[in-house]
């Protein structure tokens, strides 16, 4: 896991192609302009889903995974709290199997 600022994303190139084109694409694009949904950056290996919405509190929260691809969260407005866990201690409830 990464946890850094939009700032310091650079020093993390050179650990995976396909998260090179990522961190590469964050720091040369203006998210802003990013329309609702799935953005394509390199076909199936790397693209974007940009979300809008209102955070909800610890209580009505969930844990998230993910087999085949990695997540990189970006806040463009506001603020969001993400904890983390090692999977070993999670109980799994639902699996979607497109990730």
């Amino acid at each position: 896991m990464i946890v850094t600022n939009v700032e310091h994303i650079a020093r993390y190139l050179g650990t995976n192609q396909f998260l090179d084109i990522a961190l590469r694409y964050l720091m040369n694009y203006d998210l802003s302009l990013l329309h609702k949904g799935r953005n394509e950056v390199h076909g199936e290996d790397v693209f974007i889903n940009r979300f809008c919405y209102e955070t909800v509190c610890e209580k009505d929260s969930f844990w998230e995974g993910h087999l085949a691809y990695g997540d990189i969260h970006v806040i463009l407005e506001g603020n969001e709290k993400i904890g983390i866990n090692n999977p070993a201690n999670l109980t799994e409830i639902s699996r979607n199997t497109e990730d």
